[in-house]
């Protein structure tokens, strides 16, 4: 039982360092941060690294989004006035209205193909970006976010349970009376051990499917968007996906 509370806490220490802001210029770049302050103009901001250390500033106009350690965004405009929004889903209200949006853009994109293609090293910054232009991508594009990021998180927590699993069974097996037999308490703790093996390694492979069908559709609804306003920038290829039948998880090849 210590064994198991050390785990845990030490797991929880980590989650909790990875808390963050992330600044994502317009160039595509990102920048993790402590933002300090946000001006009329400005953003004061303190490098993640160093919490301690001087400010830097950033003008507004060449900040795309700022993603908060709680969730919540800040999406700037091109008149540098932020637009804030929450984690949780759009309502329908705004959906309807980001549709109207993409309609009136439809023959003017609202950032050119450079800009495009540098926001799909980012999918925080991809998914404001449809948010804002086209109401039926960003749902396409956030359900594959959504599949993405529970096969990220069923990988972690499989990786995460399977080491457990493996330092429980060694201290059991390491626990061992003078005769050099493994204890009654040993054999228990190797046993749980060995359960969190087999459960983590469970979790693991349920992540693939998970990644591979939110990828996939994250991909088309970026091709799609490319397809209506940068016909002339791309072409169409073949891929292999996932898909769900009503017999289960299949493979389809689509031209």
């Amino acid at each position: 039982m210590k064994t198991v509370f050390i785990f845990t806490f030490f797991c929880v220490s980590i989650a909790n360092t990875f808390a963050q802001d992330v600044i994502t210029l317009r160039n595509g770049d990102e920048i993790k941060a402590l933002v300090q302050e946000i001006g009329d103009e400005d953003v004061k901001y303190k490098m993640y690294e160093n919490p301690n250390g001087p400010n830097y500033t950033l003008k507004k106009s060449g900040i795309f989004m700022i993603r908060y350690a709680n969730g919540s965004r800040d999406v700037f405009t091109d008149n540098a006035a932020p637009v804030t929004s929450a984690p949780a889903n759009p309502s329908a209200r705004t959906n309807q209205q980001n549709g109207q949006n993409w309609a009136n853009q439809q023959q003017n994109p609202a950032i050119d193909y450079v800009a495009f293609t540098q926001l799909k090293r980012n999918d925080a910054a991809m998914e404001a970006f449809l948010r804002q232009n086209d109401a039926a991508l960003y749902n396409q594009f956030h359900k594959g976010v959504k599949l993405r990021r529970s096969g990220k998180g069923l990988l972690i927590s499989g990786l995460i349970v399977t080491g457990a699993g493996l330092g429980l069974m060694v201290v059991g097996l390491m626990d061992t009376d003078d005769y050099g037999e493994v204890t009654e308490d040993g054999l228990i703790v190797a046993s749980t051990g060995y359960l969190g093996i087999i459960v983590g390694q469970t979790l693991t492979v349920a992540s693939i499917p998970l990644s591979i069908v939110g990828k996939n559709l994250k991909k088309r609804a970026v091709n799609s968007y490319e397809e209506k306003y940068f016909s002339n920038r791309t072409s169409y290829q073949p891929s292999l996906d996932f898909v769900f039948t009503g017999n289960g998880l299949g493979l389809a090849l689509k031209f």
